[in-house]
């Protein structure tokens, strides 16, 4: 278990006895939010200090290039007192605190526990994923691996999600000016979606761009009249024949659509979307904005 000294920053890690001992370097610890279900997005944390964090993820090592990183995760009871009373050596960071029963400081932390058997959580639930960081900065990151470790905690591995939200650079002045605030709105919202949502999310939020910016195209090019409220496959089959790779692209966003849907699946025996479906969504909304020539 690990406590925190709000007062400092300090951290330690102890028993469950309260007998601890002060981590230096100071690792880093950040607060976490697991993703089980679609519902889970709604409700990112927003809390600002250590003492309104439910879970944290103590960060054990990182590698920059892979975007690899490994640490254990902590939380706290559903009720109860989240501050505890331990018995800590002296912190190597602030060796003036002498100790008042045996040579150990008496000190109030906030205390996280580990989260036991947590492998078997994740095997229950292979896609689920983990948000480190708060609801206005967040990061999405995929476990990887779960590993039983000699203190008996549960060591993670985990894999950004780093290529969603890579959207190709937008050219605005490329975009006809009766389309672009509608046009830059609806990149935005798949753009920021990309690190919030769940795969359907993300897959109606790239097919609604679709339909935005093909619709809004269309009319540019002189074929037809208010053309984005109509629905993405009739748009497609307005697209010129010879644009094979916008309408290919568009199709492919298209096709992913119903599967988000649970009747929709069950009529047409489909399977659920996943990250890797909301991926390919995503880069085929990137490939129609540069056949258009509105994005590089």
């Amino acid at each position: 278990m690990i406590g925190i000294d709000t007062n400092t920053g300090l951290a330690y890690e102890g028993t469950p006895s309260k007998y601890g001992r002060g981590l230096w370097p100071t690792p880093v610890i950040t607060q976490a939010k697991l993703i089980e279900r679609e519902e889970d997005w709604i409700d990112l944390s927003n809390a600002k200090r250590i003492e309104e964090i439910r879970l944290v993820f103590r960060e054990d090592s990182f590698d920059p290039v892979t975007r690899v990183r490994r640490g254990r995760l902590y939380g706290r009871p559903e009720q109860g007192v989240w501050t505890d009373t331990w018995h800590n050596a002296p912190h190597p960071a602030d060796p003036n605190l002498y100790g008042t029963q045996a040579g150990r400081v008496v000190q109030n932390l906030d205390t996280f526990h580990p989260l036991w058997n947590f492998g078997a959580r994740v095997r229950s639930n292979p896609r689920m994923l983990l948000v480190l960081g708060d609801k206005d900065n967040p990061t999405i990151w995929r476990i990887h691996s779960v590993e039983r470790i000699s203190s008996g905690e549960d060591l993670v591995t985990l894999r950004a999600r780093s290529s969603f939200g890579a959207l190709p650079e937008i050219l605005e002045d490329q975009i006809p000016e009766l389309a672009r605030i509608a046009v830059l709105q609806e990149v935005d919202h798949v753009a920021d979606g990309a690190f919030r949502s769940g795969p359907v999310a993300l897959i109606d939020l790239c097919r609604n761009a679709a339909v935005v910016v093909i619709g809004h195209w269309l009319v540019a090019n002189g074929h037809g009249e208010k053309r984005t409220e109509q629905d993405l496959g009739l748009l497609i089959k307005a697209l010129p024949e010879d644009r094979r790779m916008l309408r290919d692209a568009a199709d492919v966003i298209n096709l992913l659509h119903p599967r988000g849907k649970s009747n929709e699946r069950e009529k047409l025996g489909l399977r659920k979307p996943t990250d890797e479906d909301a991926e390919i969504a995503l880069n085929c909304l990137g490939m129609i904005l540069r056949e258009i020539g509105w994005a590089r």
